[in-house]
C-alpha cells in the first residue's frame, strides 16, 4: 500500500512541473559511473551545480541561469585570485612551543570562502640550509624562538629543484618570537577543473536536459547517457 501511495504522489508531481525548469537533474549515469554530477535550478534564477567524484568528493559551484525557447544559459559566478600573501602571528606567553601553519590560497567563487590547499612543505629559519619537514597539512611545532624569516621548498623543489607549485612567495617576514604563525600564500590563477567540463548551454526537454554541443546527436547521447534526468524524489525532500 505504501508503495502505491509513493507511486501516486510521485506521479501527481511529475504531472504537476514538467512545465517548470525548477528542480534537480541528475546525470543520467550516476550509480553506474565513478562521477554524479547533477544541477539544482531555483526560482530566484540562480543554480547550483554538484559535482560528486566516488561519492566522496563533493564540490558546489553556483551561477545564474536564464531561459530562451528551449535553451538555458548558465552563467557562472566569477572566480577571485588571490594576490598577495598574508602573515598572521599569536602569541601566549606561557607556552614554549611555536606553532608553524603554512596555507595555499587557491581561486574562490565570489562570496565564498578561499580554497585552501594544505600539503607538506619543507621549511627553513632565517635563510638556514637545514630544512625542517611539516606533516602533511603544512604544520610544524618547534621550540619557541626568536624568527626572522622562514623560507619554504615544496617537494620537488627540495629535492630536484623544480617546483611543483607556482607559489608567488617562498620567503616570508616574521621578525617576532611568537607561538602561532600561520602564512596565507597567493597562488597563480587556477579555475576548477569540475567547473571547466560543466556545460554553458543546456536543451531543456521537460524532464531531461542535453548538453547544447551534443543536440545534433540524440541517438549517441541515450546511448552514452550523456544528459540529466529530473530526480522527482529530490524535488519533493528538497522542498
Amino acid at each position: 500500500m505504501k508503495k502505491i501511495i509513493l507511486l501516486l504522489i510521485v506521479s501527481f508531481y511529475s504531472c504537476s512541473t514538467n512545465a517548470k525548469l525548477e528542480g534537480t537533474y541528475k546525470y543520467a549515469s550516476c550509480g553506474e559511473a565513478l562521477n554524479c554530477n547533477y544541477f539544482e535550478f531555483f526560482e530566484n534564477g540562480t543554480y547550483r551545480y554538484n559535482a560528486i567524484l566516488y561519492t566522496t568528493q563533493h564540490k558546489s559551484f553556483n551561477g545564474s541561469w536564464s531561459l530562451k525557447n528551449d535553451t538555458i544559459f548558465l552563467k557562472p559566478y566569477s572566480y577571485i585570485t588571490p594576490d598577495s600573501t598574508m602573515v598572521e602571528i599569536r602569541n601566549c606567553n606561557d607556552d614554549s612551543k611555536t606553532d608553524i601553519s603554512i596555507n595555499m590560497l587557491c581561486t574562490y567563487e565570489q562570496g565564498q570562502k578561499p580554497d585552501t590547499l594544505r600539503v607538506q612543505w619543507y621549511v627553513s629559519l632565517d635563510n638556514g640550509v637545514n630544512y625542517m619537514c611539516t606533516d602533511t597539512l603544512g604544520k610544524l611545532s618547534i621550540n619557541k624562538q626568536y624568527i626572522r624569516k622562514i623560507k619554504i621548498q615544496d617537494i620537488m623543489q627540495h629535492t630536484n629543484n623544480f617546483k611543483l607549485f607556482a607559489n608567488k612567495d617562498s620567503i616570508f617576514n616574521v621578525n617576532a618570537k611568537v607561538n602561532n604563525i600561520n602564512i596565507y600564500m597567493a597562488m597563480p590563477e587556477r579555475y576548477p577543473e569540475e567547473l571547466e567540463a560543466m556545460p554553458r548551454k543546456l536543451l531543456w526537454n521537460e524532464n531531461t536536459l542535453y548538453p547544447i554541443d551534443f543536440e545534433d546527436n540524440i541517438i549517441r547521447l541515450v546511448r552514452t547517457r550523456n544528459y540529466y534526468k529530473r530526480s522527482v524524489l529530490a524535488d519533493m525532500f528538497n522542498k
